[in-house]
């Protein structure tokens, strides 16, 4: 859709160009009678139907004359007859436009909101089971600031991703965390958490056995629990920073 700057630079190019044409044509058109009248080429021409009129001077100086103003009178009146052409084009193309707006107006047939379908919603949007989690294969804390990742095996199959992204501004304590991601490795499945999903999945991650072999030591994953209970708020400054 043009904007109105882009239509007003339209329109003024489109006028610019109508009185260009019609001055040229008029240019031209008095060159012909000049060189009709006098039977001399006049030297104010274009160059290119000066080429035309040397052409023709070997015969005569009257028929290079001829010859040439014949040219520019065609030549003129080319241009006049587009540059008519294209002016009415262009009324009858605005006049269009206005007569739709105004019908559109007067039966109410407004444009209506269209609802994506199903196909054009993005991947994480997509509803999906949740996974079953039944063995912790990694559980980290970043060196990004202080985001929780955990790798965890799944009762339905594959290996899973649970990450809790910190919000970090290069400064101690942290400034919160994101909503937590859920993804399978191989990327088919993506989803964004809801807080008390997330702190549901993570109090069975967790307490999975074996957990506290999986690299993260038992005071972090409280910590973790503590910041999905608190939608990510950090009340506490122990909760922030990187290991």
């Amino acid at each position: 859709m043009k904007t109105n700057r882009e239509e007003k630079t339209s329109d003024d190019l489109g006028l610019g160009g109508a009185l260009f044409g019609c001055a040229f044509s008029a240019y031209l058109f008095y060159g012909a009678y000049c060189a009709f009248s006098g039977a001399r080429w006049p030297a104010f021409m274009p160059p290119q139907l000066d080429v035309v009129a040397l052409t023709f001077s070997l015969i005569s100086e009257a028929t290079s004359a001829y010859v040439a103003g014949a040219c520019a009178g065609l030549l003129g009146a080319a241009i006049l007859a587009a540059v008519l052409f294209l002016i009415i084009r262009g009324s009858k193309s605005t006049a269009a436009t206005i007569a739709a707006d105004a019908s559109g107006t007067l039966s109410g047939s407004f444009p209506q909101s269209v609802e994506p379908s199903a196909a054009a919603m993005p991947p994480q949007a997509e509803a999906f089971a949740l996974p079953t989690p039944v063995r912790l294969g990694m559980a980290a804390r970043l060196r990004d600031g202080g985001s929780y990742m955990f790798v965890f095996e799944a009762a339905e199959g594959g290996l899973w991703t649970l990450m809790m992204q910190v919000i970090f501004d290069g400064n101690v304590p942290a400034l919160g965390f994101q909503r937590p991601t859920l993804h399978r490795s191989d990327h088919s499945s993506v989803r964004t958490l809801e807080w008390d999903v997330a702190y549901q999945m993570l109090e069975r991650i967790t307490g999975l056995e074996g957990a506290a072999a999986a690299g993260m030591a038992a005071p972090e994953m409280a910590a973790c629990l503590t910041v999905a209970r608190n939608e990510g708020r950090i009340l506490d400054s122990g909760q922030s920073g990187s290991n």
